[in-house]
């Protein structure tokens, strides 16, 4: 074999310096291999001073999407500059009516729709103190994302010149705020609607006290629900998923609806609302997973998602019957919560609904008896009244519009149902 020999570094430099010495072509050719080397050094170097110099005197603060700190940044912006918006997104948003008297109504306008504008893609300024702070919101598209409701995610970015001072104080501004806000709703029943597959909260509707909703057989419902919040302990000792289902049915106007947000006044739950009119099974399935814990679910009209001459299930949408039963008790479910499912008509309901575990304890709502009347017309009037006929025709709601509309005259209202 023959022997190779593998030039050192240092007679790699000597032969370089030979080169530039006596090879004219070498020499050309480095000397504006060189010149090409300064230039591009040379028109980096502004870019890198003005870079530096960017460090020093601007100051930046991100708030992404998934940040606890996008929201409130959300509402403040919102409660304090929607008037600088020149750049909105426009959604619908539904949410439940607000009831007005001790039992409330089950009514049309409980799905009313109203126009919302929220601030999309966007830039102005703000004053804090003497300095202007930049305000943009930007949205990201995400590549890899698995649903077209998370293509996109938003962020907030604020910026000034010398400004950390006044960006630390804008953003304490913002945190008290919302924290101001949380401790003020703290003693509130704090209500949650959904947009799609995540929940918005409402801040319209006051529960009506448990006091003062009139139904027979109230106390018996208050049992069962005691006996629900103080055994949690044994349903965790026996591996027992923590919750309990009611369904309240009967004729519409008699305060179905009222008495489930009463209940979670009561008991101090968060209440949240789901129509299931309004979703697919993802959406469902994301729901579910943000209910938060010790909450009281609501699911108004279940009868919607069934035939009325049968006990067959609808395809309404995207959404499966299966997939409602596994968010219900299955591997979708939500622990430490309280299901109301209110109908008008529960012949519609499929029994795989109706079975315990799913409903454990089922409450007819019909129209008012003499009792019932009269208490409401003496808490209405604040005085002793008995009602001797009994009411067949009229819902609650119908006897509180009476009372509304003779406010100073119980015997107007009495006559009425009295005619009936």
């Amino acid at each position: 074999m023959f022997g190779i020999d593998i030039p050192t570094i240092e007679d790699i430099v000597n032969f370089v310096k030979i080169q530039m010495t006596t090879n004219q072509w070498f020499q050309t050719v480095g000397f504006f291999g060189v010149l090409a080397a300064v230039w591009q050094y040379a028109r980096a170097w502004p870019s890198y001073i003005w870079t530096r110099i960017r460090r020093k005197i601007v100051f930046t603060a991100h708030i992404e999407q998934y940040s606890e700190f996008f929201k409130y940044m959300e509402r403040y912006i919102d409660d304090h500059y929607k008037k600088s918006y020149r750049n909105v997104e426009v959604l619908i948003k539904r949410q439940p009516a607000q009831e007005v008297f001790i039992i409330g109504s089950d009514n049309n306008e409980k799905n009313k729709k109203s126009l919302v504008y929220k601030h999309f893609q966007d830039l102005f300024f703000i004053p804090i103190g003497l300095t202007i702070l930049k305000i943009s919101k930007d949205r990201d598209k995400l590549e890899n994302a698995h649903h077209i409701d998370t293509t996109f995610i938003n962020s907030y970015t604020i910026t000034g010149l010398f400004a950390q001072k006044s960006i630390d104080a804008l953003l304490k501004k913002i945190y008290d705020y919302n924290i101001d806000l949380e401790e003020q709703e703290e003693n509130r029943t704090r209500i949650h609607i959904h947009n799609k597959d995540y929940w918005e909260p409402i801040n319209n509707i006051v529960p009506k006290n448990l006091n003062n909703i009139i139904l027979k057989g109230k106390q018996e419902l208050l049992d069962d629900l005691d006996a629900f919040h103080s055994n949690k302990k044994w349903y965790t000792d026996r591996a027992i998923k923590y919750s309990r289902g009611y369904l309240f049915d009967g004729e519409p106007g008699n305060g179905k609806t009222s008495l489930a947000l009463a209940i979670a006044k009561h008991y101090n739950k968060d209440i949240f609302i789901l129509n299931l009119n309004q979703v697919n099974n993802s959406e469902l399935i994301s729901l579910f997973s943000e209910i938060n814990r010790d909450s009281l679910l609501l699911i108004e009209d279940i009868d919607v998602f069934f035939q009325h001459d049968n006990t067959r299930k609808l395809s309404k949408g995207e959404l499966d019957f299966s997939t409602l039963l596994n968010c219900l008790d299955g591997v979708f479910s939500a622990d430490d919560i309280v299901t109301i499912f209110t109908t008008n008509h529960k012949e519609a309901l499929d029994s795989a609904l109706t079975r315990s575990g799913r409903i454990d304890y089922h409450k007819t709502i019909n129209n008012p008896k003499c009792k019932e009347v009269s208490e409401y017309l003496s808490i209405f009037y604040d005085t002793d009244i008995k009602v001797k006929v009994d009411n067949k025709k009229y819902c609650m709601s119908d006897i509180q519009n009476f009372c509304l509309s003779f406010k100073e005259n119980p015997d107007a209202v009495i006559s009425i149902i009295n005619k009936q």
